[in-house]
């Protein structure tokens, strides 16, 4: 059944407007890969390879029309389009392809604060694949450079943030508020892109992370939450809090880690205004993900 015609189809739905949708095709593309690949289908795999790895100018013509493009469904379905061409290739293992993505991150953060991009083709790569990842690549290079990302952040959105914090190579032209502006819309979509890329790993590599290493993303994630003033991406940010601390709860080492942080979210509580309160809901988000990731035993025994 699959033609030529219905996989350049499939590929075009990686640009729907809908994130639930893009997911659908991207699940139903790999489907067809693995499928097409596992059961040595050679109609199929001609097929797969034709579109997506020999077909260049269309796909090609995508990629560079939406990568760089202010609306994120289409720079988003850009990343998965490049993420399925490393899948497909298989010319290199899958960690060269994210630390070139983490490279081009890295190459392009000066010009934009920061590009989410390739942190986009790194998730996508993870989500579909994450089990082809070596994981000490994960854990010893990947991740510290993520939570690393998520610190740094806070430079243009937390409460604090100013136009004295933007750091002197992104002045430019435009009056430094709208710097600071532009900034933090930048910013965000990086920073979830990051919370997600700590999420998919904490969820299948939880049990391979030292205590120290679990412990340096808790304290990152929740001074990101009690400082940044981005409601976005504080919801987020709780969400990936909350699935670290219910997975300490799991492991003898980490289990008293939640309620370390519970105990500098109540210190913090008195220096908290009604002022940060208006300008972040951090301080609730933080004590919402504490409270969600409490054991549910716990609940019946505190109730006898």
């Amino acid at each position: 059944l699959l033609t030529k015609k219905l996989a350049k189809q499939l590929i075009l739905g990686l640009f729907e407007s809908s994130y639930a949708l893009r997911d659908q095709f991207f699940s139903l593309l790999l489907f067809i890969v693995r499928t097409s690949f596992s059961t040595n289908n050679q109609e199929a795999k001609s097929i797969v390879n034709t579109v997506i790895s020999n077909d260049y100018e269309f796909v090609s013509d995508l990629i560079v029309k939406n990568k760089d493009s202010p609306r994120f469904r289409e720079s988003d379905g850009a990343a998965r389009l490049i993420a399925l061409i490393d899948i497909v290739q298989k010319e290199k293992p899958l960690d060269v392809y994210i630390s070139e993505m983490w490279i081009e991150y890295l190459n392009g953060s000066s010009d934009a604060i920061p590009s989410h991009f390739p942190l986009s083709v790194i998730l996508h790569i993870l989500k579909s694949n994450i089990q082809n990842v070596k994981v000490r690549f994960l854990i010893d290079k990947l991740l510290p450079n993520i939570v690393q990302l998520i610190s740094d952040s806070l430079a243009f959105m937390s409460v604090e943030a100013n136009v004295e914090t933007i750091p002197i190579q992104q002045i430019r032209n435009d009056p430094p508020e709208s710097q600071l502006h532009n900034s933090v819309n930048k910013s965000w979509l990086a920073v979830r892109q990051s919370l997600n890329i700590i999420t998919c790993i904490i969820n299948h590599n939880f049990d391979n992370m030292s205590k120290d290493l679990v412990e340096n993303i808790g304290d990152t994630l929740f001074r990101f939450l009690v400082e940044s003033r981005h409601f976005s991406t504080v919801y987020s940010a709780h969400l990936t809090f909350q699935s670290l601390c219910t997975r300490c709860y799991i492991r003898q080492d980490t289990e008293k880690l939640p309620e370390k942080w519970t105990d500098f979210l109540l210190n913090t509580a008195d220096s908290f205004s009604s002022a940060d309160h208006k300008a972040s809901d951090g301080f609730v988000q933080t004590a919402t993900a504490l409270i969600h990731s409490e054991p549910s035993h716990w609940f019946g025994s505190q109730r006898v």
